[in-house]
């Protein structure tokens, strides 16, 4: 494998990255040091904190800009004696026009050119929805070609009020519920006619439900029922204490041919936390198979991984006589959602009994999710001796659901960052990350290390697990310090460590991880990891994928190199990489916040790349005259 660093210095050539076969091949051309796409990178004027909320659609960015930290002395953009308000900001990333709303927010989604703003009456002390007070939370709207303007007035509880969906729709939670069976406190918004709120109904005959926004995914709406406040028992579990009862709708409808919006009670409850994962994977229109958690202690206090509610088979031999015996744990269910929303009956949610934490992931009609042993009674379900690993589970959604139950198939999970808990879904496989030392197995050529390797599993084919990623021509092992999902599942994004390879971006050391780019090879069937020789932040890389560019974070300290020429090796960098022909360019200064290197849309395609700029490294980014804050930088596409 042979393997070249860029040329080092205070400043970077364009640089090509070759692929040979399943190795990871860099090389750096010759060229100029100017930006050959000659890219037109703007800033924001206002500030924001790093935990701003931002968001774009097609060419439109909003953020909330930070009254405190934009200019000097700050500035009171609302006009209510402070500096201590979120306020909006829409930007045109063609023209570069900044327009701010002014009023104090918590919350932004855009629909189209639309843009919602949540707000708090209090904040600005302004009566938006006419009530004779400035005690609540409203919905607001604005658009390049119509003022702020009154939308809705919103309910307190729970996280999130509004949810974008497929860019036509928003959904929302109102404060008062309509009254009476099959209504609901949900209300929906079209983007051609931005002020309407619809109505959303439900499947309920007894009363009205008031449901609380998770989020969305693929287009199905995940929403939470709450039981206390609706003062019945929504799962049939014979108390009415249980705080998050799952409920679905289907988001993908066109409210232009009068699709009616309805949802319906799984009657299932789910996981206290609000991190819990949720899962759907689209198989039609309007249709998902659709993977969550059940959480045993809220479904009645019943023990859902009993393995005399399976067939023999489902129970792996080393777990016999260490059976799990309470009702504690959280359980891996999935449905066919067109099949269960028109005969829940007929087709209700299955339970495949396998105790989940973390993650699910869907690859074709399996799902997957990481099982901890500590779950499984007293059974260890990778047969090392301890029942304390994070062991990753498969099954196919069909009953009588039969899982994988052989230790060989049984791996201990190494949960390091990028979101994906070192699970991730790759073009139809499954892409983990093997805990060795938990696993007690040795799956590389050296017994007395321990590494967090990188294996592959085709779950339709039946495994096994692939560790050497260049079988037939010498053993290629891989392992990964962070680990990246991408949208389009086309691309996995991977801090690729240097060791056992060596060093590959030549900087003294093999303690660093480069960025790499990973996909699948199918003839021979491999696992590649094309990508560039320079450290990453190795476990905060920020791998995104857009329009063919992989974006990324690069640390400067962990490379050993003054890559933007300013006197020293702390800074953080956005860099990227074009997938097609390997050219790589620095792009500016980043941040080191546990975040995406840019923000993305929830679809393909970009028409903006988007970033925030740390100032203490970048200096006075927006000019605003201070260099402590952090800075909104965008190009246009």
């Amino acid at each position: 494998m042979k393997l070249t660093a860029p040329r080092r210095g205070a400043s970077i050539a364009p640089c090509t990255l070759v692929l040979a076969s399943t190795a990871l091949l860099f090389a750096c051309s010759s060229g100029s040091d100017e930006d050959p796409l000659d890219i037109t990178q703007l800033t924001a004027t206002q500030a924001l904190l790093p935990s701003s909320t931002v968001v774009v659609s097609a060419e439109r960015i909003a953020f909330l800009a930070d009254e405190e930290t934009t200019a000097v002395d700050g500035t009171d953009f609302n006009g209510d004696g402070d500096t201590l308000d979120a306020i909006p900001v829409a930007v045109d990333s063609r023209t570069g026009e900044e327009v701010a709303l002014n009023v104090a927010a918590r919350d932004l989604a855009w629909v189209g050119e639309e843009l919602f703003v949540v707000t708090d009456e209090a904040d600005d002390e302004a009566d938006w929805d006419a009530d004779g007070d400035t005690d609540d939370r409203v919905l607001l709207h604005w658009s390049p070609t119509a003022e702020l303007s009154f939308v809705a007035t919103l309910a307190t509880g729970g996280a999130r009020q509004i949810l974008a969906v497929d860019d036509d729709l928003l959904f929302l939670a109102r404060a008062e519920a309509l009254a009476g069976p099959r209504e609901s406190s949900l209300g929906v918004v079209h983007h051609d006619s931005p002020t309407v709120v619809r109505d959303v109904l439900t499947t309920d005959t007894l009363g009205e439900l008031s449901p609380e926004l998770l989020g969305a995914d693929e287009g199905l709406v995940f929403l939470a029922l709450d039981e206390l406040g609706e003062g019945r028992d929504l799962n049939g579990d014979g108390d009415a204490d249980d705080g998050r009862v799952l409920a679905l709708l289907d988001g993908t409808g066109d409210v232009a041919v009068g699709y009616v919006f309805h949802l319906r009670n799984t009657e299932l409850a789910l996981p206290s936390s609000p991190a819990t994962p949720l899962r759907a994977s689209a198989t039609g229109d309007h249709d998902w198979l659709v993977g969550f958690l059940v959480d045993e202690a809220d479904q009645g206090g019943t023990n859902l991984n009993d393995p005399l509610l399976f067939t023999v088979a489902w129970q792996p031999d080393q777990c016999v006589g260490e059976e799990d015996a309470d009702a504690d744990d959280e359980v891996l269910f999935f449905l066919d959602f067109a099949a269960w929303d028109a005969d829940p009956m007929g087709s209700p949610a299955a339970n495949t009994g396998l105790v989940g934490s973390r993650r699910i992931a869907i690859v074709g009609d399996f799902l997957a999710t990481v099982s901890p042993e500590a779950d499984e009674g007293t059974c260890s379900l990778n047969d090392d001796g301890d029942p304390d690993d994070d062991v990753l589970r498969w099954v196919r959604a069909s009953t009588p659901v039969a899982p994988p139950t052989s230790a060989a198939d049984l791996l201990a999970v190494a949960a390091i960052p990028g979101g994906s808990w070192g699970v991730a879904e790759l073009e139809g496989r499954l892409v983990v990350t093997v805990d060795e030392a938990a696993d007690g197995r040795n799956h590389d050529d050296e017994e007395d290390v321990d590494r967090d390797l990188v294996a592959w599993l085709s779950p339709s084919a039946g495994g096994p697990f692939v560790f050497d990623h260049e079988p037939g021509s010498g053993e290629v092992y891989a392992t990964a310090t962070w680990m990246g999902e991408q949208h389009d599942r086309e691309r996995l994004g991977v801090a690729f460590g240097e060791e056992p390879s060596g060093d590959i971006n030549e900087d003294g050391d093999s303690s660093d991880s480069v960025p790499t780019f990973a996909r699948f090879e199918d003839s021979p069937q491999e696992l590649l990891f094309p990508g560039f020789a320079v450290a990453v932040d190795h476990d905060n890389a920020g791998i995104e994928v857009q329009n063919g560019w992989a974006f990324y974070r690069v640390s400067e300290a962990e490379d050993s190199t003054d890559w933007n020429g300013d006197g020293d090796t702390f800074d953080s960098l956005l860099w990227r990489t074009q997938l097609s022909s390997g050219l790589t360019h620095v792009l500016s200064v980043l941040n080191t916040e546990d975040a995406p290197a840019v923000v993305t849309q929830d679809r393909d395609g970009a028409d903006v790349s988007v970033w925030l700029v740390n100032e203490a490294q970048a200096g006075d980014a927006n000019g605003d005259g201070r260099a402590d804050g952090y800075a909104l930088r965008y190009f246009a596409w």
